[in-house]
């Protein structure tokens, strides 16, 4: 079994390493991730107005802590480097190592950025907040276009579990057996903790290392 699962707006900073020497590694390589890299650093190196409508942020001193030049910055695992409050349950540092390694191998997250990224890959600091498209790319009809194939490869014939937020299910549809979940609280469905219920299933899925659905 793999899992799907959506990115956090919320990233640490730090790492060690370049991205460059890196980023081949990814799935499906980085050619298909490097037109809209060389937006993002255009944006992110322009005006103030295009780094608050790339970051969201408004305080130019805190944009200015991002690495410019992804090529030069510094990596952590995915699985490291997202923040948000979805990764504050997933609580990696809490996890035993069979658990942290089923995450890495099984866990597929979509960058708003980077596209389809493994929960291992090694991936550098960026703000780039959910959008639609960049650069005039449209981000998620450009990953499907360009690495579904490259998805499907690495999926294989494992049955998928889809614990991705909607607006992510643009980027990839499984071709292979998939379940995804809705949550209830009795009768009524959870809207707003939603998040928190797909990560601790999650970590349940690690910890209880579940290879089928």
């Amino acid at each position: 079994m793999v899992v799907l699962f959506s990115p956090s707006e919320g990233k640490c900073a730090g790492g060690s390493g370049r991205f460059r020497d890196v980023q081949g590694r990814l799935l499906g390589g980085i050619k298909a991730r490097r037109e809209l890299i060389q937006a993002y650093e255009v944006m992110l190196n322009g005006s103030a107005d295009d780094q608050a409508a790339l970051t969201g942020w408004k305080d130019p001193a805190k944009v200015a802590q991002l690495p410019t030049h992804l090529d030069e910055a510094p990596v952590l695992p995915a699985i490291e480097r997202y923040t948000g409050v979805g990764y504050q349950y997933l609580d990696v540092p809490s996890l035993e190592s069979e658990a942290r390694m089923y995450l890495e191998e099984r866990v597929l997250i979509f960058s708003n950025l980077l596209g389809p990224i493994r929960a291992g890959d090694l991936i550098s600091e960026t703000k780039c907040k959910q959008r639609r498209a960049l650069g005039g790319i449209r981000i998620a009809s450009h990953y499907r276009r360009l690495l579904s194939d490259a998805i499907d490869d690495w999926i294989g014939d494992r049955p998928v579990l889809d614990l991705r937020a909607e607006a992510y299910k643009a980027f990839y549809t499984p071709r292979t057996p998939t379940v995804s979940c809705q949550f209830f609280k009795i009768v009524q469905v959870v809207s707003h903790l939603s998040k928190a219920c797909r990560v601790l299933l999650l970590r349940a899925a690690a910890q209880q290392q579940v290879y089928s659905i």
